[in-house]
């Protein structure tokens, strides 16, 4: 039985290697990100012609919808994991029997995988953090060290909600033929629902209660 020390080593051992092989195919994940962000600035066109259409469409100002825009499009980046889709690919080449059997444990063995996805994506997602800025300025920064320290609370906080709901994915892999139709399922809701394409704020009292 490994010890707390041996298990924690373990742990980091393997999320630095998952970001390893991510960067090993850089280009492939450079891509990913830069196609994301050019579909997500559809959402930012979006309204971009519905306040010039109509200047009050709701309650937020046009400055400050556009900086939760791009806030929402950095933090989503981040924790954008590949569990489910490592997952059904080592189901499909019998590989996960080797995960089950690790000592680290598989519940362990899939958070430092999606530890190592999110250093990657923090790596990736810098540039287009900076372009952000470039366009609106200081409204994308915390308005001080208070907020700078709830957000990275938050962002902790949103890591474990989007790792449980993939895990859970990765759970439903085990009982059904293909999990691709509930992983399917979840990206479409959580496109919708998690204030991704617009604050929740902004949606009818009936989606937003």
């Amino acid at each position: 039985e490994p010890t707390l020390g041996e298990s924690f080593r373990g742990f980091w051992a393997l999320a630095l290697r998952t970001a390893q092989t991510k960067l090993t195919y850089r280009l492939s994940t450079l891509l990913s990100v830069i196609a994301s962000a050019l579909a997500y600035s559809v959402f930012l066109l979006v309204w971009l012609e519905v306040y010039r259409q109509n200047p009050h469409p709701g309650p937020l100002e046009r400055p400050v919808l556009i900086a939760y825009l791009i806030c929402a499009f950095l933090v989503n980046a981040i924790l954008t994991l590949s569990l489910e889709m490592r997952f059904l690919q080592r189901v499909r080449l019998g590989l996960v029997v080797g995960d089950l059997v690790r000592p680290l444990g598989f519940l362990a063995f899939q958070v430092a995988q999606g530890v190592g996805d999110a250093l990657v994506n923090l790596v990736f997602v810098a540039p287009i953090f900076l372009v952000g800025y470039a366009f609106v300025g200081p409204a994308v920064l915390p308005a001080g060290p208070g907020s700078f320290a709830l957000g990275l609370v938050s962002i902790v906080l949103a890591f474990l909600v989007t790792f449980g709901i993939a895990y859970l994915i990765v759970q439903a892999g085990f009982v059904l033929q293909s999990g691709y139709g509930v992983l399917f399922a979840r990206a479409a809701l959580h496109q919708v629902f998690s204030g991704l394409a617009a604050p929740l704020v902004m949606f009818p009292p009936s989606l937003r209660n």
